[in-house]
């Protein structure tokens, strides 16, 4: 598994606790050294850099959590980091990303939530 953006390698962690070969990639130098100082880090490929750095082409899945597809502002950065995702990905292999509504945030109402309502509950935006 590619876990892109992993940030402080919450995720990163939990995948690997799973037993799945885990590589964790991420810009910002802090982040990957908060990840790496966590138990079981060893048991995590960090990469310091964006999918630029990306020199795989085994990972089943890949996946991008929290808010970092919102984080790739440019249509053209966009386009090269979904390119360098697939070609780390084997044939058939699975993109997974989360979005969410920049308005919306928890414990207020916006466009998509409605105040107070479980998260089951809240309606998508489209």
């Amino acid at each position: 598994m590619l876990d892109v953006g992993c940030g402080t390698g919450t995720f990163a962690l939990l995948l690997a606790d799973q037993g799945f070969d885990v590589v964790g990639l991420d810009p910002a130098a802090a982040s990957l050294a908060v990840a790496r100082a966590k138990p079981g880090s060893d048991r995590v490929r960090w990469l310091d850099g964006d999918t630029r750095v990306l020199a795989l082409s085994d990972r089943d899945v890949a996946t991008m959590t929290a808010n970092v597809a919102q984080a790739i502002a440019h249509p053209q950065d966009w386009s090269a980091t979904l390119d360098a995702i697939h070609r780390s990905l084997v044939p058939g292999g699975t993109l997974l990303f989360e979005t969410r509504h920049p308005a919306a945030r928890p414990g207020r109402s916006g466009p998509g939530v409605r105040p107070n309502a479980p998260s089951s509950s809240r309606s998508s935006v489209r």
